[in-house]
């Protein structure tokens, strides 16, 4: 809360942020541009508003909104920060730099304005400079996971999967705007390919019990359940605030926060259909979740999952911190953990830059012993 507010502004200013921290932007950002009216010299409004503003897509007002907040209070460097961050979002990456470059002449363990400035150095496909920046900020904080993770992908290694603390605070964080920025920004279209697959193979009635791995916040729960006769459907999530997101949405049956490998390793009932959109991006070895999911499926099992393609064999960690699979690897994943391939297709997962991001989905069913 501000302080330095009183009235009629405190009170639009305190129903803004209750509405951002439950993920209302539209709503945040009404009450936060009239709290703003109201109190045109807080700085502290006119962060706010721009966080609104920039988790609602609206990057050019953010922009104003946080280079008027620092302006009124030039200690407030978190403004600065995202100030220079939707600059990047807006292509302007030159002035972003100057900006993070003037924290840290003043803040040189500014461990934030290093990422900043990797961030920047990514968007330019400069990965040396990406590298230089993000081993700056892990000297200053060892233990960031999300630090670690990009700093692997900028060096070309590709561990096994991605760290649980990344993925778990990184979706803990979107998780409030997930719906909005995946759907409607991003033009997610996961889910509807799988269903529109899985009903081109199996009638209503195919499939009883239902596990829905890396369920977010049940944007494919919720197609399931209209589709299939599913009892039970099972949602697992990392992330504490998805599987709470997914819980209001009432499709499943239960929902756990868990990693997928510790759930599917764990004593517990097989399903007949297990799904997994958009989680593949963050492991790497798809043999070891493949063979989980085997032992975890009943006789006629089937999974149904998506990755993002990349050219040639194997894996790759790639600079924007997500596993890409290659076709060749999938299919003989697929054949070492016992399964055949029912149906394989190429077509966009969402929009990347603008473009298209494609993907391969697949179909897999389990092998007769």
């Amino acid at each position: 809360m501000s302080k330095s507010l009183s009235g009629e502004a405190q009170r639009v200013f305190d129903d803004g942020v209750v509405a951002y921290r439950r993920g209302d932007m539209t709503r945040a950002v009404a009450l936060l541009t009239q709290a703003s009216s109201l109190a045109p010299d807080s700085a502290e409004v006119h962060f706010r508003l721009g966080m609104a503003l920039f988790n609602s897509g609206q990057v050019k007002q953010a922009f104003a909104a946080f280079q008027r907040a620092y302006t009124l209070d030039p200690e407030l460097t978190d403004a600065q920060q995202n100030a220079a961050a939707a600059l990047q979002q807006l292509g302007r990456t030159g002035e972003a730099r100057k900006i993070f470059q003037q924290i840290l002449m003043r803040q040189p363990r500014n461990e934030m304005a290093w990422v900043g400035l990797a961030d920047g150095y990514r968007a330019e496909g400069n990965q040396s400079e990406v590298a230089a920046a993000l081993t700056k900020a892990l000297e200053i904080n060892p233990a960031n996971a999300a630090t670690r993770h990009m700093l692997n992908a900028a060096t070309g290694q590709s561990p096994a999967q991605a760290e649980r603390g990344y993925v778990a605070d990184l979706f803990d964080l979107y998780a409030p705007f997930f719906d909005t920025h995946l759907v409607e920004k991003l033009h997610y279209v996961a889910p509807r390919e799988v269903i529109q697959l899985l009903t081109s193979l199996y009638p209503a009635e195919r499939f009883g019990a239902a596990l829905d791995l890396g369920c977010g916040t049940g944007l494919l729960g919720v197609q399931l359940s209209e589709t299939y006769r599913l009892s039970p459907l099972i949602g697992i999530d990392l992330s504490a605030n998805m599987v709470k997101a997914a819980d209001k949405r009432g499709v499943y049956t239960q929902t756990r926060r868990a990693d997928i490998l510790d759930y599917l390793h764990a004593p517990g009932p097989t399903f007949d259909l297990i799904t997994a959109t958009d989680v593949f991006i963050y492991v790497g070895d798809l043999t070891r979740v493949l063979s989980a999911c085997a032992t975890r499926l009943s006789l006629e099992g089937v999974v149904a999952f998506t990755v993002e393609q990349i050219d040639g064999n194997g894996f790759s960690l790639r600079p924007n911190g997500r596993y890409g699979h290659g076709r060749a690897y999938v299919e003989g994943a697929a054949a070492a953990a016992g399964f055949r391939i029912a149906r394989m297709h190429e077509a966009p997962l969402r929009k990347h830059a603008a473009a298209p991001e494609m993907g391969l989905y697949f179909v897999l069913e389990k092998n007769a012993a």
